[in-house]
Formats: structure tokens, C-alpha cells, sequence
């Protein structure tokens, strides 16, 4: 469904006009419509960035892993499209919808499948929820060094998150924005996120793998440095990965910084509301270009079960 259009600016004054506690939803769905271009390379960028961090848990990253068997590394491009699926269909139809439903009972089987053989401790999910949740604010705040999420923004972060890792089965997920501060923060500097030669193998793919879809070969450089320069010090690292050049980082989030204000401040607000998932399905470089969006997780089930 798609709004009627609106005022030059309409998004920020309807998100808050809302109520986080009853409108997390739409609120959540509105603004990552307003920061998120229709661009797969960028969200596929944004992926890489985030997923990154999930190879710090040595625990975590050896599941994926596999001691270098993993299915990521020879269906890394289908699977970073369909986990963006899943994740944008969340948003677009909001958690609690049937198509939602069915989405979130097919990853927490697929999670439960892998578990039998690589089993994930809690913490591993709690972390997810706070990158999860965290994820725009960091990027904006930490990285750009932009204005984060306004206040009616990050509670329904928080509810849509909670609401999500809730159907997956994670449990103590923190209820306030600074409780999630402090569980990444305490979690990234403390001693389940570790170097692993299994997380530095695994992000090193996740960093190869968008530089590789997105630039020809002379410029997979580039493409790595990009990724390198929307990642935070800490978790690159930890995971023993050369950062990029400080002058290319430094151009780089100076860019993303006047993206940032242009976006907010000058260009106009979409007419309409998008659906995030056809950034994924509509792109004619996707994995996933040929489903649709009401079938596509049925259709994903019959592909790469769990050993």
C-alpha cells in the first residue's frame, strides 16, 4: 500500500506525528524509505557492512563458516539477496502480517536446521538484535558523523526488532535504546568477539563478494576499500583486516555525510512508499530477480536446506 502524495518533506513530520507504541510499523517502514536509496549495490554495500560484524563471534562465524565449506562461499550472491528479502519484507508488511509470519517461521527453521550441526549460543542472537537495531543510527552518527535517528525513530526500532527476534526465539533483548548501546558495546569489546581465522575467512568473503559483483576487475579495490571505509575501526580490527587508506576513509564518510544532508534537507521525499523487497527483486543483477513477492520465501524453502 502506498500513501497519497504528500508535502516536500512529509516523512519526518508524519514520523513524528506518530505514536512509537502503536505505529512502530509504519514508523519503521517510513524511515528506512526516507534513507535508503533504490540502489541494490548500496543496500547490497549496507549488507556487507553489517554482516561484517557478525563474523567477530568466532563461534558465530565458524556456523557460517564451515572451515571454509560453507554455502556462502559458493552461493554468497543468492544468499546476501535473500536474507535482504526476508529482512525488507519485515519492513514492508510489518512483523506481525501473515506473509511476516511465514518469513520468520522459515528462518528460525532454517536457523534450528543449521544448529543441529553448528549450534549458536544465545549471545549470538542478542547481538544480531542490537546491529540490527542500531544499524542506521551507527551509520548515520558513527560513520557519516550525521545527525542519528530522532527519538519516535529509535523506539520503533527497538519494538520492530524486539518483535523480530521475539519470532525467532531470542530472548533478554534489551527494551531501551541505551540497553542496546551497552550490549553492542560490551559485547564488540569483550571476549566472545575475538579474532578467529573463520571470521576473518568469512568477512573477507562477505568484503570480496560485493567488491566482485558491483566494480569490474581493475576496480575490486575500490569496492573493498568502500566496504572497509563504512566499517567501524574496532570490528575490522578485530578481525586482523587491513583498513583502507585514512585519506580514501576520510573521503568517503565525508561524502556519505553531504548524501546524508542532501537527502534530509533538499531533495524531496518520495511520493510513495516503497516496497524495500523490490530493491532486491525487481534489479536485474539479483539473485532473486524472478520471484515474486508473494511466493518468494515459499519458493526459497525448496533451495539449500540445512545438512
Amino acid at each position: 500500500m502506498t500513501t497519497e502524495k504528500r508535502g516536500y518533506k512529509w516523512i519526518r513530520a508524519e514520523i513524528e506525528r506518530l505514536d512509537p507504541e502503536v505505529d512502530s510499523e509504519r514508523i519503521v517502514r517510513l524511515t528506512s524509505c526516507r534513507y535508503l536509496p533504490k540502489s541494490l549495490l548500496l543496500v547490497h554495500l549496507f549488507y556487507t557492512v553489517g554482516f561484517i560484524r557478525f563474523a567477530g563471534p568466532p563461534v558465530s562465524a565458524e556456523s557460517v563458516d564451515r572451515n571454509g565449506t560453507g554455502l556462502l562461499y559458493d552461493h554468497g550472491i543468492r544468499r546476501a539477496d535473500e536474507t535482504m528479502f526476508h529482512l525488507f519484507s519485515w519492513i514492508d508488511d510489518g512483523v506481525s502480517s501473515p506473509a511476516s509470519i511465514a518469513s520468520l517461521d522459515y528462518v528460525r527453521n532454517w536457523h534450528s536446521g543449521v544448529a543441529r550441526n553448528w549450534p549458536m549460543p544465545m549471545h549470538t542472537f542478542q547481538h544480531s538484535a542490537a546491529v540490527f537495531t542500531l544499524g542506521f543510527d551507527r551509520l548515520l552518527h558513527h560513520v557519516a558523523g550525521a545527525p542519528g535517528l530522532s527519538d519516535n525513530e529509535r523506539r520503533a526500532q527497538i519494538i520492530h526488532w524486539r518483535s523480530v527476534s521475539q519470532c525467532l526465539g531470542v530472548i533478554d533483548v534489551p527494551h531501551t535504546w541505551h540497553g542496546m548501546e551497552q550490549l553492542l558495546e560490551s559485547y564488540e569489546h569483550g571476549a566472545e568477539f575475538a579474532y578467529s581465522p573463520a571470521g576473518q575467512r568469512l568477512a573477507n568473503a562477505l568484503i570480496d563478494q560485493f567488491a566482485t559483483r558491483w566494480f569490474p576487475r581493475p576496480l575490486h579495490w575500490f569496492g573493498r576499500w568502500l566496504a572497509l571505509a563504512f566499517s567501524e575501526k574496532h570490528v575490522v580490527d578485530t578481525l586482523q583486516i587491513p583498513q583502507a587508506p585514512t585519506v580514501f576513509t576520510y573521503a568517503v564518510r565525508r561524502l556519505a555525510r553531504a548524501a546524508v544532508f542532501t537527502r534530509r534537507h533538499l531533495l524531496p521525499d518520495p511520493r510513495e512508499v516503497f516496497r524495500l523487497s523490490n530493491i532486491i527483486t525487481e534489479h536485474k543483477e539479483s539473485a532473486l530477480g524472478e520471484l515474486q513477492h508473494g511466493r518468494a520465501f515459499a519458493k526459497l524453502e525448496h533451495h539449500d536446506r540445512p545438512e
